[in-house]
């Protein structure tokens, strides 16, 4: 995804990521896929993109790990969700 917004030529670029905060999978785990997940919300902001993680998973070590504090968003209710988009969507791009 970064490699087709990094050509884009808007001023704001944001990449949303909707996740369980879990950068697991089969053969692909624990702190390898930690260091993976990182090195790539790394590049897209070297590209001035803007990521952004929204969760529905309270696991706060990956989030604090992988996220600064002002970059992600745990949604507990997805009836909530159209609302907090919203929001979300004029905070990123103001």
């Amino acid at each position: 995804v970064t490699a087709k917004l990094r050509i884009r030529e808007e001023r704001t670029r944001i990449l949303i990521l909707l996740n369980d905060s879990q950068p697991f999978d089969e053969g692909y785990m624990a702190d390898y896929a930690i260091a993976d997940t990182r090195m790539a919300l790394y590049e897209a902001k070297k590209y001035g993109i803007k990521p952004f993680c929204m969760t529905i998973t309270k696991n706060s070590r990956n989030l604090r790990e992988l996220y600064s504090h002002n970059s992600w968003v745990v949604i507990d209710d997805i009836c909530k969700l159209p609302e907090r988009i919203t929001k979300i969507y004029r905070k990123l791009t103001t």
